[in-house]
């Protein structure tokens, strides 16, 4: 089952909760488990990054239409910008990647009051898929990036 990704309308708060809106999570087999996997892969990667991070933190927010909750795959706050980092197995997913960033980066930006970074993780590449999005080598160069650059997303092929 896909969820849709929330369209943000004029946020009015968010925070961080321990507890998101399901009761457990739900046993999974397939690619949807070898996605999990992968997720784990790319969080135990991102923490050699210097700045603290939250693994599928949940967070709760309200805009015009009422209550929400969301989760994304990591979350790196640094000193001076936050890097969220959502896991795809494959590049076919980039849409709805890039819809989860554009809810999460004014989420964050709203929490922490820094700029916010966000980065498409993934494992597959897809044919002719050259220029669709600005490529990293590893999340770390965005640390060092002026803040002022930092682009809507970014991708970073991590096997």
């Amino acid at each position: 089952m896909t969820r849709k990704v929330h369209r943000l309308k004029n946020l009015r708060s968010a925070s961080f909760v321990d507890v998101g809106p399901f009761s457990k999570d739900p046993k999974l087999k397939g690619k949807a488990l070898e996605g999990i996997r992968y997720g784990n892969r790319v969080h135990a990667e991102l923490e050699e990054l210097r700045g603290y991070q939250f693994k599928e933190q949940w967070i709760r927010f309200q805009d015009e239409s009422g209550w929400h909750y969301c989760r994304p795959d990591s979350i790196i706050d640094t000193w001076d910008r936050v890097i969220v980092v959502e896991a795809k197995l494959s590049l076919r997913q980039l849409p709805k990647a890039l819809a989860q960033l554009r809810l999460y980066r004014p989420l964050l930006g709203h929490i922490f009051n820094k700029p916010v970074a966000g980065i498409v993780a993934f494992k597959h590449w897809i044919l002719d898929s050259d220029g669709v999005l600005p490529m990293i080598d590893h999340p770390e160069l965005v640390l060092s990036m002026p803040k002022q650059s930092l682009k809507p997303a970014l991708g970073w092929n991590y096997m």
